[in-house]
């Protein structure tokens, strides 16, 4: 009897520190997994949304008809509008699961307090709070511990701190002052003036089977002509290709400010360029190399700001608009092509044009 005793009462001192051991690291699992989604929002109802990380970062984004901006970065400077939208989709779309915990140092401990987070983000529609989202440490994939804000479940959701970075330049339009590849008709620089011939279709005759005479259409490689300040010339098809799709995949890295500044380097630009849409609306685009600091700053007449460029994407761009590297070896345009001696200009055979199709890398996009 003896034993009997002494071994429950040893089994009861074990359940009592156990239920002591549980209230005190927090673990209160929750008996079943939850499929509700974890923030009752309406995507389409979000129109600002404010993400915070340690030492006071912080980054504040707005829609305004459909366009997402960056009102902190000195102006209304386009954000990278599909990036946020898919972020949002996501946000909506998280489910609650199963609770890790739901007590108060379980929300310290994985870093989801309302006072201590790795991100904290707002969800807002004006200056009406719609709901807020504090997420906290990482244990792996898809295991990032996260709290809504008035609950004390902390749960495991698939959206981590890296999703939701806290600097402006990391939201912003990288590709802001990029021209699409099918809609550069001309481009102007160093005394060269690039004018692509509009796309035709190349009617070919196909024997279909059982269907003879039937015929299909593809199109073609645009071409390019090229008139020059001290005559005529025939263009490298390859390096035009080239041009156009730096030009076309131009990507700012940074804001740069919103200012001129001699540092710049924009007084002597590195490249210096007009580029004409096909809908007849120019661009000029201006790069310099900083004369203080390192790196280059673009300037486009997109836009009023002053962006940052990375090295590796501006070097590329720089070469391959270079007058040499742009005009054929040795070749020139036959009698009639602009820019020569300024005596009357003969109209040329169609047949002898000296135009130069451009190869299927720099076609459109």
């Amino acid at each position: 009897m003896k034993i009997t005793t002494k071994t429950l009462a040893g089994v009861l001192a074990a359940q009592v520190l156990l239920a002591v051991v549980l209230s005190l690291t927090g673990t209160d699992l929750a008996p079943t997994a939850s499929d509700a989604r974890l923030l009752a929002l309406d995507a389409a109802q979000i129109d600002r949304l404010t993400i915070e990380g340690p030492d006071s970062a912080k980054v504040a984004l707005t829609r305004r008809n459909g366009q997402w901006l960056l009102p902190d970065a000195g102006g209304d400077v386009p954000a990278d509008t599909a990036r946020i939208d898919a972020l949002l989709q996501r946000a909506v779309a998280l489910r609650q699961g199963l609770p890790v915990a739901t007590s108060d140092g379980a929300a310290e401990r994985f870093k989801v307090a309302d006072d201590r987070f790795e991100r904290r983000i707002r969800f807002a529609q004006g200056d009406k709070t719609l709901g807020t989202l504090l997420i906290g440490t990482s244990q792996g994939a898809r295991q990032t511990r996260a709290r809504v804000a008035g609950d004390k479940a902390v749960r495991e959701i698939d959206l981590a701190s890296y999703d939701l970075p806290t600097k402006p330049d990391d939201w912003l339009d990288k590709k802001l002052l990029a021209v699409p590849q099918d809609q550069i008709a001309a481009i102007e620089l160093d005394g060269l003036k690039l004018t692509r011939n509009a796309t035709a279709a190349v009617t070919q005759a196909v024997a279909a089977a059982g269907q003879p005479g039937a015929a299909s259409t593809s199109p073609a490689a645009p071409t390019w002509k090229v008139e020059s300040s001290d005559g005529g010339q025939v263009p490298n098809a390859d390096a035009v290709s080239r041009l156009v799709s730096q030009l076309s995949n131009l990507q700012i890295d940074s804001l740069a400010g919103r200012e001129a500044s001699p540092g710049y380097g924009l007084d002597t630009p590195a490249l210096s360029a007009t580029i004409t849409r096909t809908d007849g609306s120019t661009v000029s685009l201006a790069i310099g190399k900083r004369t203080v600091g390192d790196g280059y700053v673009v300037k486009g007449s997109q836009r009023p700001e002053y962006f940052q460029l990375a090295q590796w994407n501006v070097e590329p761009l720089l070469t391959a608009a270079k007058r040499d590297t742009l005009l054929a070896s040795g070749a020139s345009t036959a009698s009639g092509a602009s820019g020569g001696s300024g005596e009357a200009a003969t109209a040329p055979d169609p047949s002898k044009v000296r135009t130069v199709p451009l190869s299927r890398s720099g076609a459109s996009n």
